[in-house]
């Protein structure tokens, strides 16, 4: 029995492959400009998502006398949508229902336009919160560090925040020696 390849099967392959294959046309891309100054001094481009609508969220400076706060904000290519004026953030997270995430000072915040929904803070167990993003169903996962010592990972939409995952750092020997403590834990 005889295995492997042959050579005239190799050429007949790429032959094959060859005349199937067209050649490489460029792509078009299209830009769609969601803001743009005169209205804003300053773009804050670590701070910009969009969701699968295309749909993008951003913080951005107003210009002076341009009636635009510094804020976060939304849009699709037509008029703007305020989420949080006068808030500075530098990380927004955006969901399909258009929904933002952002934090600012000491707390993460949701909204889409309306009241903004807080949904952590610094007063109490967390300091340094970081990073939220928003799924679909609304809910923001973010980290934050610990009042105690560590840092954490938790969840939540506005009612209790749920912990996912906790790591701190304690002090054996000489040595630090990184402890994991996961689960799923509800924070009051």
């Amino acid at each position: 029995m005889r295995t492997g390849f042959s050579g005239r099967g190799c050429v007949a392959a790429v032959l094959l492959c060859l005349a199937g294959t067209a050649a490489a046309k460029p792509i078009d891309y299209v830009f769609t400009t969601i803001a743009s100054g005169p209205l804003f001094s300053t773009f804050h481009g670590v701070s910009v998502s969009m969701n699968n609508a295309g749909t993008v969220a951003f913080m951005a400076t107003g210009q002076a006398g341009r009636g635009f706060a510094p804020g976060i904000f939304v849009g699709n290519g037509g008029p703007l949508t305020p989420i949080a004026l006068g808030f500075t953030s530098i990380f927004t997270s955006i969901n399909n229902s258009g929904t933002v995430a952002f934090e600012a000072g000491a707390g993460i915040f949701v909204g889409n336009g309306g009241p903004l929904t807080p949904i952590a803070d610094t007063v109490g167990l967390l300091s340094q919160l970081a990073k939220p993003l928003i799924n679909d169903a609304g809910t923001v996962a973010f980290s934050a560090d610990l009042d105690d010592g560590g840092r954490g990972v938790f969840t939540g939409n506005g009612g209790p925040l749920i912990r996912r995952h906790r790591w701190r750092l304690r002090r054996r020997s000489d040595a630090d020696q990184q402890c994991w403590d996961s689960g799923f834990h509800k924070v009051h």
